[in-house]
């Protein structure tokens, strides 16, 4: 699978989410970016569904690691976290964290924020990059290893696990160069930097009772 073929599985990846979990997710992308985790009863009210109901279904979407969730409180979605992650991202002044490498340029660059990610490449020894809201300003020498997504794997703790910063082009494996990867992040997380539009929120929709459990 080369490139393009890649990047067409992720955003066909994006697109086959269920219709109830592609709302909940960005509805929690906006209070993530916030650093405000949000909780299942806060959604339900919001979203005008059944608590009971509406935590089932998370609880299932956890379990595909789709997001996270402590406590009946969601710290983790599309790829952005509140709780500790693999990479620190500290994305327009606010405190963050990423699951995987894409999302930790991909984020930044969809919303054309600057933002300063602090993780480490897979070999080992840290690493702390610059992003613009142009882009990346450093370092040269980072690559986003890429892996396909999977609906029936895990994605946070499953794909994510694989997806990593490198030191150069990995043979065998999709690599990104932080340019790439900041335009692939552009096309993928474009749905949640939308949400974040004024009266974009709105547009995340509201759920329908009879398939909060769907």
């Amino acid at each position: 699978m080369d490139s393009e073929q890649l990047l067409q599985s992720c955003l066909a990846w994006e697109a086959g989410r269920p219709e109830v979990e592609r709302r909940l997710i960005q509805r929690a992308f906006v209070s993530l970016r916030k650093g405000l985790p949000v909780t299942v009863s806060e959604l339900a009210r919001e979203l005008e569904v059944p608590s009971a109901s509406l935590r089932d279904y998370i609880e299932q979407r956890a379990g595909y690691g789709r997001v996270t969730l402590e406590n009946e409180v969601i710290t983790g979605a599309a790829g952005l976290s509140v709780a500790p992650a693999s990479h620190r991202l500290l994305l327009a002044g606010q405190p963050l964290y990423t699951w995987c490498a894409l999302d930790a340029v991909g984020i930044p660059a969809a919303l054309a924020v600057d933002a300063t990610i602090e993780s480490s490449y897979a070999d080992g020894g840290d690493l702390r990059i610059e992003i613009a809201a142009r882009g990346p300003r450093s370092p040269d020498s980072a690559w986003v290893r890429v892996v396909p997504p999977d609906q029936e794997r895990k994605m946070c703790g499953g794909t994510c696990s694989h997806m990593v910063f490198t030191r150069s082009h990995e043979r065998g494996f999709v690599s990104l160069n932080l340019d790439e990867a900041g335009a692939w992040g552009r096309k993928i997380w474009s749905a949640y930097a939308h949400s974040l539009l004024p009266g974009g929120e709105g547009d995340v929709g509201i759920l329908e009772p009879d398939r909060a459990d769907a």
